[in-house]
């Protein structure tokens, strides 16, 4: 035997809310709208109130500003002319003693190479009493000087020192003892 079961229908009023309760949802959407533009109004409202409580300067003072902030950028333009003109002057004393170097060391290598190429004297004696390879020639007014520079540095004494004692430059020094080296 089979059961058969009968559904009842449901009522359609059930299943759709009844037409006084569908209009609540679009009155409380329209409010959250209506509330949201009244905060939105209210703040720039506010903000517009306190920008017209500003005090703004009038044209002479605003003026007078500018004119302060020209003398400003006219006494900073001078400082940085001013700036410009002392480095090239200092670029070029820089320059200058470059170049005074450069010939320096250059006439410093010519006589490096000159006293490199003159052949070593030997000590014996020649036929004149003067050793050989040396002509009787006036001696060298600088090689009392330069035996004293000598002494003093085999002593242990430092060039500023070997100057200050013989009253020479202590470039002259530093350079006579380089040579020595060569």
């Amino acid at each position: 035997m089979v059961r058969t079961t009968q559904i009842e229908p449901q009522p359609f009023e059930d299943a759709v809310p009844p037409r006084s309760e569908a209009w609540l949802p679009n009155i409380l959407l329209a409010a959250a709208v209506v509330l949201l533009i009244v905060v939105v109004l209210g703040k720039s409202r506010r903000t517009a109130i306190a920008k017209s409580h500003e005090v703004l300067p009038t044209p002479q003072e605003r003026l007078a500003e500018l004119r302060h902030r020209a003398e400003n950028d006219a006494g900073i333009e001078a400082r940085a002319a001013n700036a410009a003109d002392q480095i090239r002057e200092l670029t070029a004393v820089l320059d200058t003693r470059i170049e005074t170097l450069d010939v320096l060391i250059q006439q410093a290598d010519d006589r490096i190479a000159q006293l490199s190429s003159t052949p070593a004297v030997s000590p014996t004696p020649h036929a004149h009493g003067h050793p050989a390879g040396h002509h009787a020639a006036a001696p060298d007014p600088g090689d009392s000087g330069k035996q004293a520079i000598f002494e003093l540095a085999d002593q242990g004494h430092t060039p500023a020192e070997i100057a200050a004692r013989l009253g020479q430059h202590a470039g002259k020094v530093e350079l006579i003892l380089a040579l020595r080296r060569v």
